[in-house]
């Protein structure tokens, strides 16, 4: 199934209050920026509107008392919650569990009262998040994202798969690369195409395994 991609910024995610959102940077961050959200007097909250079947968020979330999560209203496990355990590592913090094809609403809040108790404190740094198309899930529109480890990618010459999901970020921070592998090489001519069928950037024409990415060595 297609995966879509929604970044920190994408009109998909609503933060409240708005006055506690800030933005940080840095290399480790989808498009060198993420969204803060910071304890305040009222507390921290994060929405995300989605169609799919499942639904992830990547960033970093600090250890809370007090923390709700519901999708579509209903109170869900929290088992699917990761807390932060090492400083200044982008990961999945959030996993949804498999949910019916059609629109959802997923929120993520911290409780006021815990919340009040710590102002100041950096509670949430959104960095994006992925949803798992359905089959009736329209993609429309929609920026989707392909894994490196996915069928389509071809891989040509002399390459090697890493399954050390760390990589470096500014600072001497830390990212985990998506779906923890990623594909290296230093041989000349080696290449790396992803063929699809679909739109040219342009929105215009269309075509049929146009060469997408070819990244020539």
């Amino acid at each position: 199934m297609a995966t879509m991609l929604y970044d920190d910024d994408s009109s998909h995610l609503t933060y409240f209050p708005n006055q506690e959102q800030t933005f940080v940077s840095g290399t480790e961050f989808l498009g060198g920026s993420a969204t803060s959200l910071t304890v305040g007097q009222d507390a921290p909250t994060l929405s995300v509107n989605f169609s799919g079947t499942y639904v992830t968020l990547f960033g970093l979330f600090f250890p809370s008392e007090s923390v709700i999560v519901t999708i579509d209203g209903k109170g869900q496990s929290l088992a699917g919650l990761r807390f932060m355990k090492t400083n200044d590592i982008v990961y999945p913090f959030y996993q949804s569990p498999t949910l019916p094809d059609t629109t959802h609403i997923l929120t993520i809040a911290i409780n006021a009262t815990s919340s009040t108790q710590n102002p100041g404190l950096v509670n949430t740094i959104v960095d994006y998040v992925t949803v798992t198309a359905g089959e009736s899930t329209s993609l429309v529109g929609e920026r989707l994202i392909v894994d490196e480890s996915d069928p389509s990618v071809i891989f040509e010459g002399n390459w090697t798969q890493d399954t050390d999901p760390a990589l470096s970020g500014s600072n001497g921070s830390l990212r985990y690369a998506y779906a923890n592998t990623t594909h290296q090489t230093s041989s000349n001519g080696a290449s790396a195409t992803i063929p699809f069928n679909g739109l040219y950037s342009d929105g215009k024409s269309t075509c049929q395994h146009y060469r997408l990415l070819q990244y020539v060595l």
